[in-house]
């Protein structure tokens, strides 16, 4: 009706306008509404807007899943997928982070969002010793159809989870990062660390020269 369509609208403007609260008001009492089929799923990308910006982040989720059930294609699905994947791994809830990853590998086509949610859950499964999770998005970065910045940090996640686990690879993949991307912001940080990864494997020349 257009009563329902002018309350999504109004409820859209408010969340342009930052009065998320407001928002949610008008957006909860357009959960039931089962008409036009857009503004249905519409109101559940919305919701997820609103609620996120609250930090009811699992209250989000909810709605990102609903959002996706029912528009598993629709115009915000790469973006509500995104954002599913970063909130996951926001609240730690890691296998479930793990599959959203592998949906946007398949599905994705906005690199720019891919690669900003790859690096968020990289970096909080890294933090969090989520050490297997973190390699596969670390290796998905360092792909070479990636921007170099992109594909720079995923090298030298790649080679902190050596260096920080048992694998004596480290300084390889440290030496990697130096050679193919020797102006990157984390060249000098990658010296310092093979310098460290050699010295550890007793090999101190080498070690003197990076540093």
């Amino acid at each position: 009706s257009n009563t329902v369509a002018a309350r999504y609208y109004l409820a859209l403007g408010l969340l342009g306008a930052k009065r998320f609260d407001e928002a949610l008001v008008h957006l909860e009492q357009l959960r039931d509404a089962s008409e036009p089929k857009e503004l249905v799923s519409g109101v559940q990308a919305a919701r997820a807007t609103a609620l996120t910006a609250l930090e009811r982040h699992a209250e989000a989720i909810e709605a990102l899943h609903s959002y996706l059930t029912l528009s598993p294609s629709g115009p915000d699905s790469e973006k509500c997928r995104a954002q599913l994947g970063v909130t996951c791994a926001r609240l730690q809830r890691w296998s479930e982070a793990e599959r959203v990853f592998h949906q946007m590998q398949r599905q994705h086509n906005d690199s720019q969002l891919y690669l900003s949610s790859l690096q968020y859950m990289a970096e909080a499964a890294y933090s969090h010793g989520q050490r297997d999770f973190a390699k596969q998005l670390f290796n998905e970065m360092a792909q070479d159809s990636h921007p170099p910045e992109v594909v720079a940090q995923g090298l030298s996640g790649l080679a902190w989870l050596e260096y920080t686990g048992e694998g004596g690879g480290s300084a390889q993949k440290f030496e990697r990062l130096l050679l193919r991307y020797p102006d990157s912001p984390l060249a000098a940080e990658a010296a310092m660390m093979r310098g460290q990864a050699l010295e550890k494997m007793g090999r101190l020349e080498g070690a003197i020269s990076m540093y």
